[in-house]
């Protein structure tokens, strides 16, 4: 018999809720004031170099939200 199981294949697998990361010339954070709602905190400038890893860090925290708040101060 073979396993069975679920693949993601468009999405990265989930990351935690307490990560912090920098990223260039700006630092991502992340809180789940609610558990249907995310909000992500950019702290700092977001440009060419960056604004990818932004874009797959949202993904990776809004996998089972569905509210999204995007802070950029």
């Amino acid at each position: 018999m073979s396993a069975v199981g679920t693949v993601r294949m468009h999405r990265p697998d989930p990351a935690p809720a307490d990560e912090l990361q920098h990223c260039g010339r700006a630092t991502l954070a992340v809180r789940r004031p609610a558990p249907t709602r995310v909000a992500v905190a950019v702290i700092g400038d977001v440009d060419a170099l960056n604004a990818r890893e932004l874009g797959r860090y949202v993904e990776g925290h809004t996998h089972l939200s569905k509210q999204l708040v995007l802070d950029l101060r």
